[in-house]
């Protein structure tokens, strides 16, 4: 993975742009945010049910 921080003529001062590309044998492509917050969510939700269980049981005992 590349990380390109720029600043755009568009952009107010101090504001910046962050631009995320894949780079693997089948080329460059860009990465969107959903794609890379989407593993995060995804991850969450069993450490999320772990947690509550977890905390379930302590609480019973």
């Amino acid at each position: 993975m590349e990380f390109h921080i720029g600043r755009a003529s568009y952009h107010r001062p101090g504001e910046r742009g962050i631009t995320i590309t894949c780079v693997g044998s089948s080329g460059r492509r860009p990465v969107t945010l959903r794609a890379f917050f989407l593993p995060c969510i995804v991850l969450s939700i069993p450490m999320l049910i772990i947690g509550t269980a977890f905390l379930i049981v302590i609480k019973v005992l």
